[in-house]
């Protein structure tokens, strides 16, 4: 499957149809994996976990949450904070959709 296929697939598997605002969203979570001061929570690292969680996401009872989770289980990497994985809960759209906008 492609980047985009892995990440449209299981929105759409949770009723949200692919959109120009789901895209950029995308972007958005990507850019995060490659900012500059990340040295192992990358894309790479993303990819890797997607590839460790195909051998157990037959074993899930929602498969397409836990997809959507990987997305974003390491998008917010503040390098002074040891507290990262609870700040990701509060990624929000703003109010035109366009962007993810972190409360921090």
């Amino acid at each position: 499957m492609t980047e985009i296929g892995q990440w449209v697939e299981p929105w759409r598997e949770l009723g949200v149809g692919d959109s120009p605002e789901l895209r950029r969203l995308y972007g958005d979570v990507l850019g995060r994996y490659s900012e500059p001061h990340r040295h192992y929570h990358t894309y790479q690292h993303l990819a890797e976990c997607f590839e460790k969680v195909q051998d157990i996401i037959s074993l899930a009872e929602h498969p397409a949450e836990v997809n959507v989770g990987l997305w974003f289980h390491d998008v917010i990497y503040d390098t002074q904070r040891h507290d990262n994985e609870e700040h990701y809960e509060s990624m929000v759209a703003d109010p035109e959709g366009n962007r993810i906008v972190i409360a921090e």
